[in-house]
């Protein structure tokens, strides 16, 4: 697995704060580790947004968590049953108790069980909610990319997607901290009153 160190934007993976709430709540809650799934919905190249988590049944203990014999199997054939594409669900979010957050090598043999997907999000948290993210794409090469969490307020799904769509129409960014890109000057720096 070839880690990419880069000088653009992270990638960011958006959770309301509602889910992260849930979140939080159900890790103090629980004795163990405990892990859910999750719809992801991808706008652009650089954002993604938790629209639901799913917590499956799984059997834990205070280092691991195991989906229960066929609940996986279960769960997608609902997931599917209920008119749902299960190719949307992309996230994988576990905790580690009350251990530091890191990528364990269990965690690399998880995440290597997604490689059917074109992109897996991994997110570990802990009773401490700190939270650590990444993306790993299978296809067409074999990536891990750091990722960014942030936790926006409650807006809804559609006003998430007709501000994207309005941003992405209207607003034209240029990085300007990178050397290798030109500089965009204001009207005032081109006047000479900066």
């Amino acid at each position: 697995m070839k880690q990419i160190p880069t000088r653009a934007r992270k990638p960011t993976v958006y959770f309301t704060s509602q889910t992260i709430r849930q979140i939080s709540l159900f890790t103090k809650m629980a004795q163990g580790e405990i892990s859910w799934m999750g719809r992801v919905t991808r706008r652009g190249e650089f954002d993604f947004f938790v629209d639901e988590i799913f917590l499956i049944k799984q059997e834990t203990t205070p280092t691991k968590t195991k989906f229960v014999d066929d609940a996986m199997a279960m769960f997608l054939f609902e997931y599917h049953q209920a008119g749902k594409d299960v190719a949307d669900l992309k996230l994988w979010l576990h905790t580690h108790n009350d251990f530091a957050v890191s990528w364990s090598g269990q965690d690399e043999n998880n995440i290597d069980g997604f490689s059917r997907a074109e992109y897996l999000i991994s997110v570990v948290t802990n009773k401490f909610d700190d939270f650590m993210a990444r993306i790993d794409i299978f296809r067409p090469i074999r990536l891990t990319i750091d990722a960014q969490i942030v936790i926006l307020p409650n807006f809804t799904a559609e006003e998430i997607h007709l501000a994207t769509l309005e941003i992405e129409e209207k607003v034209s960014f240029t990085d300007d901290s990178r050397p290798d890109l030109p500089a965009l000057e204001t009207e005032q720096e081109k006047d000479g009153n900066s």
